[in-house]
C-alpha cells in the first residue's frame, strides 16, 4: 500500500519510529499511507460483505455482488434496493448480510444517513450516526473511518488482523488482552491509524520476526 507520500505521513513515520517495535516494521515495510476512497457506500457495503470471514472468501462475493450490476461500477443505494433478496443470498451472502445492505441503502436512499456530510465530523459524533444501523458495528465503522475518511488515529481493537499481528510483533503465543492492547497503542497515537496497517502487514505478508 505504497502512496503518494505526504508531510502529514512523514511526521506520523517519524512519531512511530519512536517506538522499537514499530521501528522495526517501518525500516521492514518501508513508508506505507492511506488510499482515499471516495464512494462510501460502497466502502460499508464492503465491510457487511467482509464481516466474519476471510479476505479471499469475502472477496470472491464481493466479485459476484458486482456481477448483480454490470460488474465494472459499484451499484447505487436505488439499485441496491431493486435487487431482490434471493439474486443476493445466491451470490453467497448470508440472510442476515443481505437485510444489513438493505437496510443501509435504505436509509440513505431515504436520506435518513447523508454519507456525503459524515467527513465534517469527529469520529465520535460519525459513531453515533452509524452505530445504531443494523449490521454496524464498531469494526465496521472503524474500517470506514479508516479506509473512507482516512482518519490516523484510529485502532480497531476488536480486529482479528491486529490481535494476531501484535502478538507475533511480540513474540507473544497468545492474543493480547484489550486493557494491554490500548495501553501499548497510547504510545503511538495520535498515529494509530498508521500503526495499525504495518500490524496488518505483519501477517498479511507472513513477516518472520526473529528474537
Amino acid at each position: 500500500m505504497i502512496m503518494n507520500r505526504n508531510p502529514e505521513i512523514e511526521i506520523a513515520l517519524n512519531h512511530l519510529r519512536q517506538d522499537d517495535n514499530m521501528k522495526i516494521l517501518i525500516n521492514y515495510f518501508g513508508p506505507i499511507t492511506l488510499k482515499n476512497k471516495q464512494n462510501h457506500f460502497k466502502s460499508l457495503v464492503r465491510s457487511i460483505i467482509h464481516q466474519q470471514l476471510s479476505g479471499k472468501a469475502a472477496k470472491t462475493i464481493e466479485n459476484r455482488f458486482l456481477a448483480l450490476y454490470d460488474g465494472s461500477v459499484f451499484p447505487n443505494p436505488e439499485e441496491v434496493l431493486k435487487t431482490p433478496s434471493e439474486s443476493m443470498q445466491n451470490i453467497g451472502l448470508s440472510k442476515m448480510k443481505t437485510k444489513y445492505i438493505q437496510g443501509l441503502a435504505k436509509k440513505i436512499d431515504g436520506g435518513e444517513i447523508r454519507l456525503e456530510e459524515l467527513s465534517t465530523l469527529s469520529d465520535d459524533e460519525i459513531a453515533k450516526i452509524l452505530k445504531p444501523i443494523k449490521g454496524i458495528g464498531q469494526w465496521t465503522i472503524d474500517m470506514f473511518l479508516i479506509f473512507s475518511l482516512n482518519r490516523l488515529d484510529v485502532f480497531p481493537i476488536n480486529d482479528l488482523g491486529i490481535k494476531k499481528g501484535l502478538m507475533i510483533l511480540l513474540g507473544r503465543e497468545k492474543f493480547l488482552s484489550e486493557k494491554s492492547m490500548i495501553s501499548r497503542s497510547k504510545k503511538w497515537k495520535p498515529y494509530r491509524t498508521i500503526a495499525s496497517l504495518y500490524i496488518w502487514k505483519v501477517v498479511d505478508e507472513g513477516m518472520i520476526l526473529k528474537p
